[in-house]
């Protein structure tokens, strides 16, 4: 297995993020049920309200693809549209490592992919 990440980084516009918040845990919530995707994370900071930080990892770029084609992301992207002041996406396409050695058995400090 060859991880696919991506990362997205929100700016919102002043005073939204109350409405964006549910939004992004359901669109989480919603993800991780999709076949081929392994972590979606939404990070936020309290010095930094208008600002939301995702990482997604998916088994491949086709299971990203899929997401971006699914009915839960078209109807939270639109959701979110005049909320989002900025979005930045990133992809990294090469994993070093990727999981918790408790979960994967080992005694090394990540797991190291091949």
């Amino acid at each position: 297995m060859r991880p696919f990440a991506v990362a997205v980084r929100f700016v919102l516009h002043t005073g939204q993020s109350e409405k964006f918040e549910p939004l992004i845990r359901q669109q989480a919530a919603q993800s991780l049920t999709e076949p081929g995707c392994l972590v979606f994370e939404v990070w936020s900071d309290p010095s930094r309200v208008e600002e939301m930080f995702l990482w997604e990892v998916y088994e491949t770029p086709e299971a990203f693809e899929s997401h971006l084609k699914s009915d839960h992301f078209k109807h939270f992207d639109a959701a979110v549209a005049g909320l989002v002041r900025s979005k930045s996406v990133e992809v990294w396409n090469t994993a070093l490592s990727f999981g918790r050695p408790e979960s994967q058995g080992t005694t090394h400090s990540d797991k190291v992919l091949s």
